[in-house]
């Protein structure tokens, strides 16, 4: 609707009802009908109805339409719900008619009566007529007006759904911008997949001409090929009946071979078995000799003078007890020191309670006491009386003798294993090989020697420790007596370093310097050589 001047049919109607109760209830309205006022009232009627017939005019008209995308839209639901709603509109056209008709005859009636009050009759019948007309008019417009409020409460539902449309248009027209981008770049890769075609367009015709030229070189090289191999046959069947004469001369090479390897092996372990044969001879030989010296110089006449840097054999046995006591350590350390060479005698294939194993220097025992508690059968030997008596306190078989005398005593080939811990370094050199050379003799074959001695590669030991016992000749070093106990005879030699200093007092160092300090000052004590008698 306009926003233009409204008029309200329920107040026209109201007012009407009104003046004409007014009217009927005044008992003299005849006799005493102003006519004057009958005319202004004709005059204000006229009115009225020039206002309600331009109202008529505009009902079902469409509002303005501004040039928006929402007013289209607005305008497309207005003429939807005008088409829903037509037969409303033509209601209420009859209803402005009915109205602009009783009006106009109302005018006429009040021209009437101006004229001839005779007829108030008729048109107080007329009025009440109208008047209940009217309230059925009016309950009809008021279902109407409800329609409407009904109709602008979905016009405004709609308008609101307008609002969220054009927000997705927008999203949507952003989504285009998108697709119209994507679409560009996907036309240049096209275009670029084009170009790419069109060069491998070129590419393939010219393969296409290199592999005619190939197919065509190929052709002719096959040509070649098949003369070739009928060359290479020709030439491989002599390569097998060449193939056949010197496989029957490998072979026969190969028997001459065998046979000539066979009797080399034969010759080697002859030659190896001489050799240990002559090494057994000279040192027999050697034995022989010593023991021919030995006779000569227990002559009176070959006696030498006393060596006045000796100390008497009297005095030295009972300080040599308290000096093993005092720097050796106790009999309970020196125990679990040597208890670490029972495997050795086990790897050797030493069986207890069958196999005798000799001790050379046996000290305090600690070492035959160990082989007694594993089983073995053992023999001691040391030239101090004090030690040969402890020995026997704890019922150990121990000899108090010389020992190269107590060695050569012995049967040959008669003991499993000889062992002297810290002995030959008492010994001069000369007396350390007669000391091999007897344990050589009175092993059996696959016996074991066990040596072990200071290491002097620790130069603590080299400059200090070896010195404290006074009885010491000389520090052995161990690629010296493994070269020895090799050269007189045995084999297999197996060096071992021994007890090193404790952890706690190597330098806690990462460095080259603090790793070679420790190593030469703080490094294995000891070391035993394991030597085996072929």
């Amino acid at each position: 609707m306009s926003n233009t001047e409204r008029v309200d049919v329920n107040d026209i109607m109201r007012e009407i009802r009104d003046r004409v109760r007014q009217r009927l209830a005044d008992p003299t309205f005849t006799n005493n009908l102003p006519y004057s006022n009958l005319s202004s009232l004709s005059a204000e009627l006229r009115l009225k109805l020039t206002a309600l017939q331009a109202f008529r005019e505009q009902i079902g008209s469409l509002p303005p339409q501004p040039p928006t995308l929402r007013a289209s839209i607005g305008a497309v639901i207005s003429q939807f719900l005008r088409r829903v709603l037509f037969w409303q509109y033509e209601e209420a056209r009859t209803f402005h008619a009915i109205i602009a008709d009783f009006s106009q005859h109302l005018v006429s009636m009040v021209q009437v009566i101006t004229s001839d009050s005779d007829h108030y009759e008729r048109v107080q019948s007329a009025i009440r007529t109208a008047s209940a007309r009217i309230d059925e008019l009016s309950q009809k417009v008021g279902h109407i007006e409800a329609t409407v409020c009904s109709a602008e409460k979905q016009i405004q539902r709609l308008a609101d759904r307008l609002d969220s449309l054009e927000n997705e248009q927008h999203a949507t027209q952003h989504i285009s911008a998108e697709l119209i981008k994507v679409n560009q770049s996907v036309t240049e890769a096209l275009n670029r997949l084009d170009v790419v075609k069109e060069q491998y367009t070129v590419s393939t015709n010219d393969l296409r001409g290199d592999i005619d030229a190939l197919r065509t070189s190929q052709i002719l090289g096959i040509a070649e090929s098949r003369e070739a191999l009928s060359r290479l046959d020709a030439v491989r069947q002599q390569c097998i009946v060449s193939t056949d004469d010197l496989r029957s001369t490998i072979d026969g090479l190969r028997t001459s071979q065998i046979q000539n390897t066979t009797e080399l092996k034969e010759e080697a372990a002859r030659l190896s078995r001489y050799e240990l044969q002559t090494r057994r001879e000279v040192v027999l030989q050697h034995e022989r000799i010593n023991s021919l010296l030995l006779s000569v110089r227990r002559r009176p006449e070959a006696t030498a003078p006393p060596n006045r840097d000796d100390v008497g054999d009297d005095v030295m046995v009972g300080l040599y007890l308290s000096l093993e006591d005092a720097f050796r350590g106790s009999p309970g350390e020196i125990r679990n020191r040597v208890r670490e060479h029972i495997p050795v005698l086990e790897r050797a294939g030493l069986k207890p309670g069958q196999d005798l194993v000799i001790d050379i220097g046996c000290g305090r025992g600690e070492w035959l006491g160990v082989l007694t508690e594993n089983g073995y059968l053992t023999r001691g030997c040391d030239s101090n009386a004090l030690m040969v008596a402890k020995c026997r306190e704890q019922g150990l078989d121990v000899v108090q003798a010389d020992a190269l005398q107590f060695l050569r005593s012995l049967k040959e080939d008669s003991v499993a294993a000889v062992t002297a811990f810290h002995v030959i370094e008492h010994l001069p050199f000369s007396l350390m090989l007669e000391f091999i050379d007897a344990s050589l003799r009175v092993l059996r074959p696959g016996g074991i020697l066990l040596l072990e001695t200071p290491n002097p590669q620790n130069v603590l030991v080299a400059s200090h420790n070896f010195y404290i016992d006074p009885t010491h000749k000389k520090p052995v070093p161990m690629i010296l007596l493994q070269f020895i106990v090799e050269a007189r005879g045995f084999c297999n030699i197996q060096p071992t370093a021994l007890h090193p200093y404790p952890e706690t007092m190597l330098l806690q160092e990462s460095s080259d310097v603090a790793k070679h300090f420790n190593e030469y000052f703080y490094g294995p004590q000891d070391y035993a050589i394991v030597a085996t008698k072929p």
